[in-house]
């Protein structure tokens, strides 16, 4: 679909749902003022960094033209699309349980949200959605608030189109600053009856949509909904793990394929962000399988209005070279494991490290290979493994060093000493040495540091 099209579907998708561009456009002309007001007391500005900061007055047209530019990224719209859609069904009660009462209950604990908008942006767009994320102001804050609709998404996805419109402002005060000429441009102008909220309609009011289930995102809960629609997938884990034993070997020689395997499990079983981010991807995937079976049946024996995706939605999916959200999702994730989870995860997304590992394909979680969400979430289970196993192994060593090492040190220092000293005086040392060698070995052997999980040495 051409980006121009997308944009106007996202558009009137967003006003559908009872949003309007001018309203996210109010929110970012309050920012700035808010930046130009924060000054010093004199006016004068302090340095480059701070003129960035506290920004140069626009009026409301600019704004409005900021925020329809903020619409001219593919990525962007592809994370608005799926969030709206996740909401009208979640308020339609069309997703299953316990995904449901994740979605109506609008926790912070499970952070999707906010995960699957926050990276479609730059590190620049990052910092101002965790602002606008934070002060919800007006339509934001709107949204929020909204107890007559599903707007869980919705209020991450104005954020984000904010964000976005603040870093296009922002790069063009920078350039102002070096005196370019370079500005950002509307590329698809929007028509003005797409602007305001002239001609918005609310969506029909529904109380029943806040109900559901406490006990359905309680994380014991979550993980077994987690183990449950894994558990078909068996033979398929057991490949992602040895492809993490493969990755892993080269790094640390000592890794056992069992250790691999715990760290797996500990992956699919201890994190509530990560079983809601899994469960997310399943229900996705579940939907665009639904609609593809609706999809092939005749016009005549199905309702227009009828659909578990939107069709702009679908299109991007199967047409995208790169559709961002299956990767967002994912890669939000493998944040949990640090470093080695981000770094590992997108190594796995370049097709040449993929061609290393000839078995990767085969063992996406699928029964019928139509998962394009899983099949990054299959990349995110190896790079959490890795992560996994690389923070165990720091931790081991570190637990090594406390419980091994340290104890030995005084050995080494009579060592030293014996070295120094001339042959003829050294019994008395070689003697309190082995003394105390004896003592510090027994005491290794028999006893564990605290907060050790080292078995004892055996003699």
């Amino acid at each position: 679909m051409e980006l121009r099209e997308l944009k106007e579907r996202t558009i009137i998708r967003l006003r559908e749902r009872g949003f309007a561009i001018e309203e996210m456009a109010d929110v970012l002309l309050e920012t700035i003022a808010k930046d130009i007001q924060n000054q010093t007391s004199n006016g004068q500005m302090i340095d480059r960094e701070q003129v960035i900061k506290r920004g140069q007055a626009i009026d409301r047209e600019q704004a409005i033209k900021y925020i329809s530019m903020a619409f001219e990224n593919r990525a962007v719209l592809q994370s608005a699309l799926v969030g709206i859609n996740l909401d009208v069904l979640a308020e339609q009660g069309k997703l299953t349980e316990p995904y449901l009462s994740v979605i109506r209950s609008d926790l912070g604990t499970f952070a999707v949200d906010e995960t699957l908008v926050e990276w479609s942006l730059s590190t620049w767009g990052k910092r101002n959605f965790a602002l606008f994320d934070t002060i919800k102001s007006g339509v934001v804050q709107r949204a929020d608030k909204d107890k007559l609709h599903c707007h869980t998404f919705a209020d991450d996805v104005l954020g984000m189109f904010i964000a976005q419109g603040y870093k296009l402002y922002q790069k063009d005060l920078e350039n102002t600053l070096d005196d370019k000429s370079v500005r950002s441009v509307e590329e698809f102008p929007i028509d003005d009856s797409l602007i305001y909220k002239n001609g918005i309609e609310q969506p029909p009011e529904n109380e029943d949509f806040k109900k559901h289930n406490p006990a359905n995102y309680r994380n014991d809960v979550l993980r077994e909904a987690v183990k449950k629609e894994l558990a078909p997938f068996e033979k398929e884990l057991e490949g992602l793990a040895k492809i993490s034993f493969g990755m892993q070997k080269k790094y640390i020689p000592t890794v056992m394929p069992r250790m691999v395997k715990k760290a797996q499990q500990k992956v699919l079983t201890s994190k509530t962000e990560v079983h809601a981010a899994i469960l997310t991807a399943i229900e996705l995937d579940r939907l665009y399988n639904k609609q593809l079976e609706l999809d092939q049946r005749p016009s005549s024996e199905r309702d227009s209005n009828q659909y578990y995706i939107f069709p702009e939605l679908m299109d991007e999916i199967k047409n995208s070279p790169t559709f961002a959200p299956t990767i967002n999702i994912a890669e939000g994730a493998a944040e949990f494991y640090g470093v080695v989870g981000r770094t590992n995860f997108g190594k796995l997304l370049r097709p040449e490290v993929q061609e290393q590992f000839p078995t990767l394909n085969s063992c996406i979680p699928s029964s019928e290979n139509k998962s394009p969400f899983m099949s990054k979430m299959a990349l995110m289970i190896v790079a959490g493994t890795n992560g996994k196993i690389a923070s165990d192994f720091k931790r081991n060593t570190e637990r090594w060093s406390k419980d091994i090492l340290q104890p030995l040190q005084p050995i080494k220092t009579k060592y030293d000493q014996l070295r120094s000293t001339p042959p003829k005086n050294r019994q008395p040392i070689i003697s309190n040495a082995l003394d105390q060698g004896k003592k510090m070995i027994d005491k290794i052997i028999t006893t564990r540091a605290k907060g050790s999980r080292m078995k004892p040495l055996e003699k």
